[in-house]
């Protein structure tokens, strides 16, 4: 009884330091260029197509937030269609 106490304990307190952390805007051209690069370095080493797919996945994602940001700043008046493409 007193072992679970503890585990509930523990996870609810893990749980409530998650949620306190802020959040991390990092989708500069730097870091989309260095995701670009680790996955060509990945695969001109051979490394497994399961691991590499994390990094496409990251690579795809920064560089269409990047891309948003400027597409924003250029099209001012047309939120809902830039999104809805």
């Amino acid at each position: 009884m007193r072992k679970t106490r503890k585990i509930f304990l523990l996870v609810g307190i893990s749980m409530v330091l998650l949620a306190s952390i802020p959040t991390a805007y990092a989708h500069c051209p730097l870091c989309t260029t260095a995701v670009g690069v680790g996955v060509a370095v990945a695969r001109f080493y051979g490394v497994s197509d399961l691991a590499t797919g994390a990094w496409v996945g990251a690579f795809i994602t920064s560089t269409a937030l990047w891309f948003s940001k400027i597409i924003r700043k250029r099209f001012k008046f047309q939120h809902f269609t830039i999104s809805a493409l």
